[in-house]
């Protein structure tokens, strides 16, 4: 009996956990939002910031910006880039 072929979403769900794979997944691979992986990306400041400029299209993501805060940098380049 052949094997089934997985799902892309059952194929993806390793990587959700990691911030950084998942903005790559999400930029890269599915090249749109992806909600699933949201809660774990929003805890990098680095990778919260570039998933809403790359990936929102440079729009603000308030849930992430307690989260972006953090870090100072990404915090003035994330007001500077999607907070006019």
């Amino acid at each position: 009996m052949p094997l089934k072929p997985k799902k892309i979403k059952e194929r993806l769900e390793p990587f959700k956990k990691d911030p950084q794979m998942a903005y790559y997944v999400a930029s890269s691979i599915l090249k749109q939002r992806w909600p699933e992986a949201e809660p774990y990306i929003m805890k990098d400041p680095l990778y919260a910031y570039n998933y809403a400029l790359r990936v929102l299209n440079r729009v603000r993501w308030p849930e992430a910006e307690p989260y972006i805060k953090k870090d100072p940098v990404q915090w003035e380049t994330y007001r500077f880039n999607l907070i006019k």
